[in-house]
C-alpha cells in the first residue's frame, strides 16, 4: 500500500515520501530475508562461490546452426517487496516463458530469491542448458546478492564476476556488477567453432541519499566505463538493465571508445518511464578475427511478468575462410 506515491503530494513532500519509501523497502527487505530462512533447510542450495553447472547429459553436444545464435535478456524483478504484485505461480511462467523463446543464451538480472535461482537453474539444468551464477553471498547478512544468472545451450568455459565499488543509495546493500562469460560454441566442423563472450550486468538504479533525490544516471554511466575497461575480452557482447536513459546512452557512445550498439535499440523496455533502459552493446578494443553481426533485434512487448520488457538478439558469427591445404604441386621444389 505504501509503495504508490499519493497524489496529493507537493515536490518537497514528494521528495520527502521518497525518502521515506526507500526506507521502508530496505527494512522490508530485512523481515523479509529473515522470513525466507523457514525454506532454506528444505531446498537443497548450490554453492555459494561463483560456480557454473553442465547439465546431467552434458555429453550430448548442441551445434550451432547456420552460425546464427539467439540472445535473451531479461530484468524479471525478483525484489522481495514487488512480489506481491505478480501471481504466485510467477516462477512457473517465466521459466515457461523463457524456454518458449528457445534462447540458446539467456541473461538475467534481479534474479534476487534463493527459491528463483533454485527453480530456474533446475529447470534449464534439466533442458541440458549450463547455468553460470556468480556467488550468492549477501553484501551483508541482510541485502542482496548480485541478481544476476546466465543460461546458455553451449558449454560455458569460464565466469568472471568484477563488484561495483561505487554503488550508492540502497544499491549499497547489493552485490551488485559484472558477470563476464567465456562460451565456447561448438560446430559440426571443428573448423569452424568458436568461442563467445558475454557481460552481464545491472547498472545502478533509483537513489535517494542525504535527504536527496539524485541522478543515478552518472553513478551508471562510471559503471559502464568500468565494464568496458576491466573487460578481459578483446571483443564481448554487453547486455542487462544499464538504467540509463535511450537519450543518455546516445551521448555516452558519441563520447566513449570501444563501445557501440549491437543492432537496433530504438525500442521502450520499461513502460514505468516509458523509455529504454535496457540494451546490447558491443565491446570491441581491437578488431578480431571472428566478427559477430546482429541480424535482428526485438523487445518483448506485452510480456506482464516484470516492469521490464525481455529483449532479444539475432545474431549470425562470420569467421574468416578457412586456408586451403597446399597441394603437391605448390610445395613441390625445383
Amino acid at each position: 500500500m505504501f509503495f504508490n506515491k499519493p497524489e496529493f503530494l507537493n515536490n518537497t513532500m514528494s521528495q520527502n515520501y521518497e525518502i521515506m519509501r526507500t526506507y521502508l523497502i530496505f527494512y522490508f527487505n530485512i523481515i523479509s530475508d529473515i522470513l525466507s530462512t523457514q525454506f532454506r533447510n528444505s531446498v537443497h542450495i548450490y554453492k555459494k562461490s561463483g560456480i557454473f553447472f553442465e547439465p546431467s547429459s552434458s555429453e550430448e553436444i548442441n551445434y550451432v546452426s547456420n552460425m546464427s545464435i539467439k540472445a535473451l535478456s531479461f530484468n524479471i524483478d525478483d525484489l522481495a517487496f514487488h512480489r506481491h504484485k505478480y501471481p504466485s505461480k510467477r516462477v512457473t511462467e517465466i521459466i515457461e516463458f523463457l524456454k518458449s523463446t528457445k534462447a540458446d543464451i539467456i541473461c538475467l538480472q534481479e534474479v534476487w530469491g534463493e527459491l528463483m535461482k533454485q527453480e530456474i537453474s533446475d529447470a534449464f539444468l534439466a533442458n541440458n542448458f549450463y547455468v553460470a551464477l556468480p556467488s550468492w553471498q549477501k553484501k551483508y547478512y541482510f541485502g542482496e546478492n548480485s541478481g544476476l544468472m546466465v543460461l546458455s545451450k553451449y558449454p560455458i568455459i569460464s565466469q568472471t564476476f568484477v563488484p561495483f565499488t561505487n554503488s550508492r543509495g540502497v544499491c549499497r546493500l547489493t552485490n551488485k556488477g559484472v558477470q563476464y562469460c567465456h562460451i565456447r560454441v561448438p560446430n559440426t566442423d571443428p573448423k569452424t567453432s568458436f568461442e563467445l563472450n558475454i557481460a552481464n550486468t545491472h547498472l545502478q538504479s533509483s537513489l535517494v541519499e542525504f535527504n536527496k533525490i539524485l541522478d543515478y544516471q552518472d553513478t551508471a554511466k562510471e559503471q559502464l566505463r568500468t565494464i568496458i575497461s576491466e573487460c578481459p575480452y578483446e571483443s564481448c557482447i554487453l547486455t542487462g538493465d544499464l538504467n540509463i536513459t535511450r537519450e543518455q546512452i546516445d551521448d555516452f557512445i558519441k563520447n566513449e571508445q570501444n563501445i557501440d550498439y549491437f543492432g537496433s535499440n530504438d525500442k521502450n523496455t520499461y513502460p514505468n518511464y516509458d523509455d529504454r533502459l535496457d540494451y546490447f552493446l558491443k565491446i570491441e578494443k581491437l578488431n578480431t578475427l571472428t566478427k559477430t553481426v546482429a541480424e535482428r533485434n526485438s523487445v518483448r512487448t506485452g510480456i506482464d511478468l516484470s516492469d521490464h520488457y525481455p529483449i532479444e538478439c539475432e545474431f549470425t558469427i562470420e569467421t574468416p575462410e578457412s586456408t586451403p591445404e597446399p597441394t603437391p604441386s605448390d610445395t613441390a621444389q625445383c
